[in-house]
């Protein structure tokens, strides 16, 4: 697998350094704009929060969308079909292309679903986690597939992906799932009959 670090490496490590720094400063930059009626503490939190989130997104954009091999456009729609084929054998299933195309996949939105259900209220379910993830890597193939990148458009990277997303939103959940001893308790309604029994009338 060395072979495709070596190719990505520098460019990633380009990224993620001049991306991040430059999304915290766009997202700082929103927040202080709209900041009326916000504490410091939350703009804070929010502009870390988001900038963090769409400097998540970079690496993913670039290794997904980066020039491949030639220009042609190659569809693979068919659901598992591409892992079945990988995992035919153990000779293919532990070779450096599968464990590259399965662990890079799955990893390319792991930071996206860690982060946002914990910036995003709405998003605080698997299911919509999910839900983004899957609508966000469909969005990804569609273009490298109209781009001609080179690449395959294939269904088995949404769900490489969507799992992935899903498997960073469980490493956070502790910090957005609403705990029980959060939940408003709920106090019953006194039934009118009986309580006007209980006062003799």
């Amino acid at each position: 697998m060395s072979w495709a670090w070596n190719s990505y490496a520098d460019e990633l490590a380009t990224a993620v350094l001049l991306g991040v720094p430059t999304c915290l400063g766009l997202a700082w930059t929103f927040h202080n704009w709209r900041r009326r009626n916000r504490t410091p503490a939350d703009v804070r939190r929010d502009v870390l929060l988001d900038g963090l989130l769409i400097a998540s997104l970079l690496p993913y954009l670039y290794v997904t969308l980066s020039q491949g091999y030639g220009n042609q456009r190659t569809l693979s729609l068919m659901p598992f079909g591409e892992l079945s084929a990988s995992f035919a054998s153990s000779q293919l299933a532990f070779s450096d292309v599968t464990l590259l195309n399965v662990g890079g996949n799955t990893a390319l939105l792991l930071v996206f679903g860690a982060l946002l259900p914990i910036r995003s209220r709405r998003s605080r379910t698997l299911g919509r986690v999910a839900t983004i993830a899957a609508l966000l890597s469909t969005a990804v193939e569609i273009t490298q597939y109209a781009l001609a990148v080179g690449r395959v458009s294939s269904t088995d990277d949404v769900l490489l992906n969507t799992a992935g997303a899903v498997a960073g939103a469980l490493l956070t959940r502790n910090w957005w799932q609403p705990r029980s001893t959060d939940r408003p308790e709920t106090v019953p309604i006194r039934d009118s009959w009986s309580y006007r029994s209980h006062d003799g009338s």
